[in-house]
């Protein structure tokens, strides 16, 4: 039997994947997990068929029952070394975006089904984190993420298009 902690992580992948799914871009995931877990891909129409844009999003991905929400935010206690390796790369290096899997308290709320319905609870939010300094405390970082980030179809568009913008030069940040 999966550990508990397994058990969040294949969760979040199956949300991941199904969201990215929905948007139509590929999702790639890391063989050896150094700090990134996978990547999306956009594909783009050619006259020969269909192919990798070649922009891309990498993402860290994080599975949890100790969120909590405030003042429009999801807080989340993310493990400083993962703080740093996030904000310490190289503003040239491929986006990176944490997604915060925020579960319900007990496992079993965490998936429901029937012959009619699949429900995984609760849902995903992402962050950008910006390079900043390392954090003071040794062991955790509080982040919040805006609750209007929620990880849709839509987020994973915008996302690649803002990395898309980035890398032609279009706008200074991602």
């Amino acid at each position: 039997m999966l550990t508990e902690q397994h058990i969040k992580e294949r969760l979040s992948m199956a949300y991941v994947d199904a969201v990215a799914g929905r948007a139509g871009v590929n999702v790639s995931r890391e063989l050896h997990d150094y700090g990134v877990d996978g990547t999306f891909q956009s594909i783009v129409e050619t006259p020969h068929g269909f192919s990798p844009s070649g922009f891309t999003v990498a993402f860290q991905l994080k599975a949890t029952i100790n969120w909590a929400v405030n003042d429009g935010h999801v807080t989340y206690d993310l493990a400083a070394k993962t703080f740093v390796d996030m904000v310490s790369r190289h503003r040239s290096a491929v986006p990176l975006i944490l997604i915060v899997m925020c579960l319900p308290p007990e496992d079993k709320h965490w998936l429901l089904h029937s012959e009619g319905v699949l429900i995984l609870r609760k849902c995903c939010y992402w962050l950008w984190l910006p390079q900043s300094q390392a954090p003071a405390n040794t062991s955790t970082v509080r982040v919040q993420v805006p609750r209007t980030n929620l990880f849709t179809p839509e987020a994973v568009t915008g996302l690649l298009e803002r990395a898309r913008e980035y890398a032609m030069g279009v706008r200074d940040d991602v």
